[in-house]
């Protein structure tokens, strides 16, 4: 596993912004995104529903969106 500082040097920005990614601090720019999909191997899609929280979705719909995460994440976990 690489460790936080190569991962970041590797898709151009600083351990730095990557910890305020992680914490919640900063908005990763797509271009950052794509860059994190590629080197994890992991496809774009399934790296956005991952950072998805349910204060994300509209109120309406956080109900639907309970019930149908566990559903997803089990589905994503089958392919990986």
């Amino acid at each position: 596993n690489k460790s936080q500082k190569e991962f970041a040097k590797e898709i151009g920005i600083t351990q730095t912004y990557i910890s305020q990614i992680e914490n919640g601090k900063k908005q990763p720019s797509l271009d950052v995104l794509y860059k994190v999909s590629a080197l994890s191997n992991i496809p774009l899609p399934i790296v956005l529903w991952y950072s998805l929280e349910e204060k994300d979705i509209k109120p309406e719909k956080r109900e639907c969106y309970r019930l149908l995460k566990p559903i997803c994440d089990d589905m994503i976990k089958s392919l990986f």
